[in-house]
């Protein structure tokens, strides 16, 4: 607890000591203010966003298809990884395209699915419940076979039938690396969504950004990154979290 704190706290000084110097080299017109404006600026104006109702909108727009979309890839990746386990033949077979789908940039598939369901936040969701199942696919198959041999063994010996043996020796075990794959598809889809609808401009925090940018209004286009950044540092701290309380709920 103290090392989380002592990290928090050096992290906070790391980020202050860029705005000041940002603030420094602004002021003193070493940089145009129509590249970078003043960082008090920027809060001010991100301040200003906070309070009205149509940066919430954005921001519930995003999470909605945020959930969604993990919703899908949790689930799908979670079937579809434990299935693989079951049948080593279909993993041989399958596990390196999905590594190479993983290596791609799934961002680029998005004028197909354009094309399919058409300029709505159904692309939007589906496009991200993709990005995110990856990972939770692979780390499921990973975590599934890298189970000792010997926990195996023990469940037979003590008569578990097949669905103890899942429930209280396989997914125990392996629960930790699991969730490793299930937090990196949840930061992938958020990222892919805010992406998406940056480049589509339709809804979310992504289309704020292009908003504010197509307005040429600088200070809030970077009070609208700086937003965006600051869900997504929330995001990635809770998942965090979350898997370290896994890791010891496994340990245990």
């Amino acid at each position: 607890m103290t090392w989380m704190r002592s990290s928090a706290v050096l992290t906070l000084l790391v980020i202050v000591i860029i705005g000041g110097l940002m603030q420094i080299v602004v002021s003193a017109a070493w940089v145009s203010e129509l590249v970078i404006p003043k960082p008090l600026a920027i809060l001010a104006a991100l301040a200003g966003m906070l309070l009205e109702r149509s940066t919430w909108d954005y921001f519930f727009i995003t999470l909605s298809s945020t959930l969604a979309a993990n919703f899908v890839a949790v689930g799908g990746g979670l079937t579809i990884g434990f299935c693989l386990h079951f049948r080593p033949t279909w993993s041989k077979a399958t596990v390196p395209m999905f590594a190479a789908a993983f290596a791609a940039p799934m961002i680029l598939l998005y004028p197909i699915f354009l094309v399919l369901f058409g300029r709505t936040q159904s692309t939007i969701i589906i496009m991200g419940a993709l990005t995110g199942l990856i990972p939770v696919v692979l780390n499921t198959v990973v975590a599934l076979d890298g189970v000792p041999r010997y926990f195996h063994a023990v469940a037979r010996s003590y008569g578990c039938t097949r669905w103890q043996h899942m429930i209280h020796v396989i997914f125990p075990a392996a629960a930790s690396g699991i969730f490793v794959g299930i937090r990196l598809g949840l930061i992938y889809s958020l990222v892919n969504i805010i992406g998406i609808e940056f480049l589509i401009n339709f809804g979310g925090l992504g289309y704020l950004v292009s908003h504010m940018y197509d307005l040429f209004e600088i200070t809030k286009m970077y009070a609208a990154i700086l937003l965006v950044i600051t869900v997504s540092a929330l995001f990635y701290s809770v998942l965090n979290w979350a898997q370290r309380r896994v890791n010891q709920v496994s340990v245990g």
